[in-house]
């Protein structure tokens, strides 16, 4: 049940206490949530509450409860309800029962704007830990209340193969433009070898410090949703094909392209699509704004057509245009996963 539902039905302060111990745990339990088919965690009894142990999604703002669990939980008074008026029927109608599918989505709807009403009362919008001031001061989002199940390992080694090749070029970044870097007009160079090498290179410090952020911001909650094997198949390709668009598209074709971004933007794109409701925090004229992914996603995707059109006329040197075709692949992965993975032993 959603946790706003559920403060009008349960003690509001046993559900405020579950949801701050839910917000605050680092580890996340074994089972994954039906909705989101994230991690939940599990918490305790509570102090002063003589309680089961209930399975919490930070994401979807939902507790799960076994059979008979919800008999357990502090419940409110019951205060008896004005009956509600009968509904006046023409004549040669009958009421009609809404199937049980359109019951559960108004439900889950009902739910989700609980949610929303409880994190505005009851959450902050800023960061949860304090290192995450530093990219919020630069603008970057920060990702809230979010947590895998298994290690990202994927993630972390091909962000560290990017950062080490990435410093090592920078000692003479010219010649290692010069010679790994994707030049459009000679796209066949080393049998087509710098499609790859490009992905590692970057321009600077900032550029490649952006890059990780990202990678490892979305990487870890796609790796841990697809599994290793997928995730790395899905960077792989949205890097080919946001690649192949750019060549296809920019106008300068003597200009090097370098750079990680087609692939990230492809788990930018998927994670969007498979975690809708996952919360991003921005600091905006220093007051956190808390927005879900999905709004997080939309401005990015059009942010992405604006600069393509800039690029298009060579008016900008950042290809969105890769941007949006690694995108793509993150969408076209979305519509082959949305359900999930058929098993986890075949990752």
């Amino acid at each position: 049940m959603g946790v706003g539902l559920l403060t009008k039905t349960l003690v509001r302060d046993y559900v405020t206490r579950v949801w701050a111990v839910a917000r605050l745990r680092t580890n996340a339990g074994g089972r994954l949530c039906p909705v989101c088919r994230g991690p939940m965690v599990e918490v305790a009894s509570l102090p002063d509450y003589a309680s089961p142990v209930l399975d919490v999604c930070r994401r979807c703002h939902l507790l799960w409860f076994d059979p008979r669990e919800f008999e357990q939980v502090p419940a409110i008074s019951q205060v008896p309800q004005p009956a509600a008026p009968r509904p006046t029927l023409t004549e040669g109608t009958s009421p009609t029962p809404l199937p049980s599918a359109a019951v559960e989505l108004l439900a889950v709807q009902r739910a989700q704007t609980d949610a929303a009403r409880f994190d505005r009362a009851h959450g902050h919008a800023g960061p949860e830990m304090w290192w995450q001031w530093i990219p919020g001061l630069m603008g970057l989002p920060i990702e809230v209340g979010s947590r895998v199940a298994v290690a990202p390992w994927a993630t972390r080694l091909l962000a560290a193969v990017i950062a080490v090749v990435s410093i090592v070029a920078l000692a003479d970044l010219r010649r290692a433009v010069e010679l790994f870097g994707l030049i459009p007009a000679q796209v066949d160079r080393y049998f087509g070898l710098t499609l790859v090498t490009s992905f590692f290179l970057h321009g600077g410090l900032m550029h490649l410090a952006g890059n990780l952020y990202y990678l490892l911001l979305f990487g870890d909650n796609v790796e841990d949703y697809l599994g290793p094997r997928r995730f790395l198949l899905l960077v792989t390709l949205a890097a080919l094909v946001g690649t192949i668009a750019h060549v296809a598209f920019d106008p300068r074709s003597d200009v090097p392209v370098i750079g990680a971004s087609g692939g990230i933007s492809g788990l930018v794109a998927f994670y969007g699509f498979t975690f809708p409701q996952a919360k991003m925090t921005f600091l905006i004229w220093f007051r956190w704004v808390r927005v879900p992914a999905y709004a997080f996603l939309a401005f990015w995707l059009v942010l992405q057509a604006l600069t393509a059109w800039q690029q298009i006329s060579g008016l900008t040197s950042v290809s969105a245009l890769a941007h949006l075709g690694g995108a793509a692949v993150g969408i076209w992965f979305w519509l082959i996963w949305r359900n999930g993975p058929k098993s986890r032993q075949n990752v």
